[in-house]
């Protein structure tokens, strides 16, 4: 699970884990791949509306390496599912980096469950009031969906589709 720029670490691990630069690994570098990739509010892209810190801040203005970098751009065939989780009203990293992620994982056949909802800032965790202080909950509880909190079950449900077993 990657939430912002652990979303983006999330993909380099998703999608280059079949990378030269991993050999040294030997036998156990096919351990690196995840069986399966929940993406909350990732930053995925390197093009268009993006949020181009984190690509400064990753490699400085190396075009070479941030094309390498731009997740959508390392999608493959063999890269695990993906739940990816977004809202349209994110100010910090824009949604458009979830449906480029979408539709990388789309063109490559790789199964993949895209959920966007209308409202909620970045950084929503889970949207239930454990996940703040009660004083930004209160100030920040209208600026999410309704439903934004649902995505919790709904992961675990897609996680459930795919076989995983939950531990209780």
């Amino acid at each position: 699970l990657g939430c912002s720029a652990g979303g983006h670490l999330l993909g380099l691990i998703s999608t280059k884990f079949e990378d030269s630069c991993l050999d040294f690994l030997k036998e156990d570098k096919p351990l690196v791949r995840p069986d399966a990739s929940l993406y909350l509010y990732p930053v995925v892209t390197s093009s268009g509306k993006t949020h181009g810190r984190s690509f400064a801040n990753l490699c400085g203005d190396d075009e070479t390496l941030i094309e390498s970098v731009s997740i959508e751009k390392c999608v493959t065939k063999n890269s695990p599912p993906a739940f990816i989780m977004s809202t349209r009203s994110d100010g910090c990293v824009p949604v458009r980096n979830s449906l480029v992620l979408a539709s990388a994982y789309e063109e490559n056949g790789v199964p993949f469950s895209l959920h966007i909802f209308a409202r909620g800032n970045h950084g929503g965790s889970t949207g239930k009031i454990e996940a703040f202080s009660e004083e930004s909950f209160e100030r920040n509880a209208k600026s999410y969906s309704t439903d934004y909190s649902k995505w919790v079950e709904m992961a675990i449900n897609w996680l459930k589709d795919k076989n995983f077993k939950s531990v209780e």
